[in-house]
């Protein structure tokens, strides 16, 4: 059950993965920035049909901004189901996570299973354009949490160019994210201090 919840999360957030998406075209109209024959216009209408951006900051789409830390916890937090209401009777885990925040009880609960940890001085920097080192830590972290196969190959990290720039938490994350294909590189390079963008998400 758990490799299944996994598979699922994973299929909605794989970072550079193509994935086939089946929701109605019409969904994509919910978000008013997006225009029809955009490359990621199946990838919005999945993300919608299945509400994984739904409850953010903003009513719309707007599939260029960087996606958040706060947003990307949310969308693993729905894609997981967890209820929107977690959380809501505990001290906030972060000082910048408070209960008014929409992000609230998908960081809550990704810090209580170990899947996010915060940047420091009780932080969660929220608003901060995850970056590409972090996603795949969060990835792993999830992955531990859900009992998925946790090996990888060296070897595999190691022919990108770029592992010099990795930082030290996220070696092994990047090590699994490769091995099973949850990060796939750009011109053999890992970019780890890349940012994704809202429509590059709901791509993954």
């Amino acid at each position: 059950m758990k490799k299944k919840v996994l598979s699922l999360i994973l299929s909605a957030v794989l970072l550079l993965c193509i994935i086939p998406f089946g929701a109605a075209a019409a969904i994509v109209t919910e978000f008013a920035v997006v225009k029809t024959g955009a490359w990621y216009d199946d990838a919005v209408d999945y993300a919608a049909v299945n509400g994984l951006f739904t409850g953010t900051s903003s009513p719309t789409f707007i599939p260029n901004t960087a996606m958040t830390r706060g947003m990307f916890v949310t969308v693993i937090g729905k894609k997981a189901g967890v209820s929107e209401f977690y959380g809501r009777t505990e001290t906030a885990p972060f000082h910048d996570v408070t209960q008014d925040k929409y992000f609230f009880p998908y960081a809550s609960w990704a810090n209580d299973n170990g899947i996010v940890s915060g940047v420091g001085n009780n932080l969660f920097a929220p608003s901060r354009s995850v970056s590409r080192e972090e996603m795949a830590t969060i990835f792993f972290n999830f992955a531990k949490f859900a009992g998925y196969d946790m090996s990888y190959s060296d070897s595999k990290y190691a022919a990108f160019f770029d592992t010099g720039k990795v930082s030290s938490y996220a070696v092994n994350p990047f090590k699994w994210a490769v091995t099973h294909g949850v990060l796939s590189g750009s011109d053999g390079k890992l970019e780890p201090k890349g940012r994704a963008t809202r429509a590059q998400v709901a791509q993954m």
